[in-house]
């Protein structure tokens, strides 16, 4: 057998092992974590709001038609953060990781 073939099958028996392992290390990692999809969901849901407080956002500068109209933007931006980081660790507590 060439040294070409060898190393070919070397790689994809190499390349399998570690598929194969990464699919076997997260089937594990959500068995041993029960509540990995609500976490993950959590997760999700955060990222969609920030988004939608992101395209708000932009959009309010976008139709700003001066710099004090972009300076309330900016401070309508910070309160509604401030918000959310104070519901988000208001529900820290009762969090189960």
């Amino acid at each position: 057998m060439s040294h070409m073939k060898i190393l070919k099958y070397l790689s994809l028996s190499v390349a399998l092992c570690l598929c194969l392992n990464t699919v076997l290390f997260a089937a594990d990692a959500t068995q041993a974590n029960p509540n990995f999809a609500n976490r993950k969901a959590k997760i999700i849901a955060r990222i969609d709001s920030r988004i939608q407080a992101l395209q708000y956002f932009k959009s309010c500068v976008s139709s700003a038609q001066n710099r004090f109209q972009v300076k309330k933007c900016i401070q309508d931006m910070k309160d509604a953060r401030n918000q959310a980081m104070k519901q988000v660790g208001s529900s820290a507590g009762q969090d189960n990781r």
